[in-house]
């Protein structure tokens, strides 16, 4: 019974008997837009949590709609962001 290997995949991901566990290995492009994605949830679920607490036992409906709208428009804000910066060291490190 062999490994299959995704044309995705630089190595099999079954477990060998020298390692403890699986290997996860990440696409690069995927790297890039996970820690904007993680940053802007953290960022905006402060402010769930506070409109969890403040509406209480008040019966309106919990207003996801504006916090998917926040949380998408930060990250895509850093994913530029980080872009820009990333651009920006490229260049430096070409002058250099």
């Amino acid at each position: 019974m062999g490994t299959v290997v995704k044309r995705w995949q630089s190595k099999p991901t079954n477990p060998t008997p020298a390692s403890k566990g699986w290997e996860f290995n990440m696409n690069p492009k995927l790297k890039r837009l996970l820690t904007p994605i993680l940053l802007g949830l953290l960022c905006v679920l402060p402010f769930a949590v506070m409109e969890i607490v403040n509406l209480g036992r008040i019966p309106d409906p919990f207003p996801y709609a504006i916090f998917l709208y926040l949380w998408l428009m930060f990250a895509l804000f850093l994913i530029c962001l980080f872009a820009l910066i990333r651009l920006a060291k490229s260049r430096v490190s070409k002058q250099e």
